[in-house]
């Protein structure tokens, strides 16, 4: 669904990609067999070339069980924004991009939220 999306598939992955990041970032928690996820994604890599430069977006397959787990993803799909290594953001089961864009726009003009 994400293919073109990087995927983080351990947890040392995830702290070198998305808690030592740079630049803000946004990690998609979704499976293949979800009928929301299959909703979300299309927005989300409308978002991911949209935001290109500004904001960093990876998702993570719920067969990471061990990612999920650290970070309490019990329902897909759960949508994170990491700010400096700190979760700012979350959706969890959101499916509509209306929703995600006034944060993220926030994220690069750089207001708090």
């Amino acid at each position: 669904m994400l293919e073109r999306i990087a995927e983080i598939a351990s947890l040392e992955q995830f702290d070198k990609e998305v808690l030592r990041a740079n630049k803000p970032v946004v990690v998609t928690s979704c499976a293949d067999w979800c009928g929301d996820c299959r909703r979300l994604c299309p927005h989300i890599a409308e978002m991911a070339e949209e935001y290109a430069g500004g904001i960093r977006f990876l998702r993570v397959e719920d067969s990471h069980r061990d990612i999920e787990a650290e970070y309490g993803v019990h329902l897909i799909p759960d949508v994170m924004v990491f700010v400096g290594g700190k979760l700012i953001s979350r959706w969890i089961n959101v499916t509509e991009a209306s929703a995600y864009r006034p944060t993220l726009e926030r994220i690069l003009a750089r207001r708090p939220l």
